[in-house]
């Protein structure tokens, strides 16, 4: 769906015959853009959440919001990185609310249901 339709008229400017192509200041702001991206781009592709060089060492993790999904990223004891979202399957509840840092975490799977514990 393109951004020049009647949603976002004007948006968006393509000029051929002078190779131009310019986006308006708004739409980088505008909440209907923001919201059809999430669904156009961020929900049917893979999500960049970080480089794992971030995670120099293993129990290091990072928590980030992209696209309007919380992601967090850890490096596990096998000093592989993974990513999950940030919720827990069950009750929908935040798993790891700090940003980022060095803990031991532990990710189980029970019944459907996964959670975070740090010890």
């Amino acid at each position: 769906m393109p951004l020049d339709n009647t949603r976002g008229a004007g948006l968006v400017e393509v000029n051929r015959e002078k190779r131009a192509f310019r986006v308006h200041r708004s739409a980088y702001k505008s909440r209907d853009v923001f919201e059809r991206e999430k669904t156009l781009i961020f929900g049917k592709c893979w999500l960049y959440v970080g480089h794992g060089t971030e995670l120099k060492k293993k129990g290091d993790f990072a928590a980030r919001r992209v696209g309007g999904r919380d992601l967090i990223f850890i490096r596990d004891r096998e000093n592989e990185v993974r990513a999950f979202h940030n919720s827990c399957t069950h009750r929908g509840a935040k798993i790891c609310r700090e940003r980022g840092g060095s803990a031991r975490i532990i990710l189980r799977k029970r019944k459907k249901t996964s959670w975070c514990s740090r010890t």
